[in-house]
């Protein structure tokens, strides 16, 4: 990852997705383990994978170190880089994909006019918080975990967005959804059991805490509905 990567993703809006194994080890043996623990268990559902693996890709920077296998992607409006470590710290940043829009040359001419810094997708947002709980319940099922982990989760640069509902078959808000917060952050410790009975549970937990910011109580019903889909590619 270079200096401009990070500079670039925290210019706009961002996911930073850490977790912390409770007990200090090392749970890696080396840095191959590093980079083929996180190819093996990524979630890949919905075209992209989370995290990126782009196996076979050109462009994408790889990087090994004493510590940590690095993988960082800059394409359309695509842009993350991470890292797992050999101590099993996993290391995300992810740009939000609706600030790049412009970039993305499959969507429409009138959406990527949309300015960066003034939403946020709801469908989009949901599913990006299901698979970062289903990836680190994948980790934790491939005995990364046993002892518990710390998930951290931020979204920065919220302040003034208002939330989008990108699918236009549903009916939209009946008025603007918008949260004064700079950021939004949660830090939650879970054991290796609550992660492998239901990760979608322990996703809804964020997903509603976070929406509650914007003013939208949703309930379970339509937030399992939304990882059913996601789930099950029915999109």
């Amino acid at each position: 990852m270079t200096p401009e990567l990070l500079e670039k993703i925290k210019s706009r809006g961002y996911w930073r997705i850490n977790f912390q194994p409770l007990v200090k080890a090392e749970k890696l043996p080396s840095i191959d383990r590093c980079q083929e623990i996180v190819g093996q268990n990524a979630v890949k559902l919905r075209g992209w994978e989370y995290p990126a693996i782009l196996q076979g890709a050109q462009d994408v920077q790889r990087t090994r170190t004493q510590t940590y296998f690095e993988l960082a992607n800059d394409w359309q409006n695509h842009i993350e880089f991470w890292r797992m470590y050999r101590s099993g710290q996993f290391l995300h940043y992810l740009a939000l994909r609706e600030d790049w829009i412009s970039a993305d040359e499959l969507t429409a001419m009138g959406e990527q006019q949309t300015q960066p810094m003034t939403r946020l997708s709801v469908v989009g947002t949901i599913y990006s918080v299901t698979e970062i709980y289903e990836f680190v319940a994948r980790l934790a099922r491939a005995g990364l975990y046993d002892e518990g982990v710390v998930v951290s989760i931020g979204l920065q640069h919220t302040k003034d967005r208002v939330l989008w509902l990108e699918d236009r078959a549903r009916v939209g808000f009946s008025y603007e959804r918008k949260t004064g917060a700079e950021e939004l952050t949660w830090s939650k410790n879970h054991t290796k059991e609550e992660l492998l009975e239901d990760p979608l549970r322990l996703g809804r937990v964020v997903l509603k805490e976070l929406f509650d910011a914007f003013g939208w109580q949703v309930g379970d019903e339509l937030l399992s509905r939304d990882q059913e889909r996601l789930l099950t590619q029915r999109f």
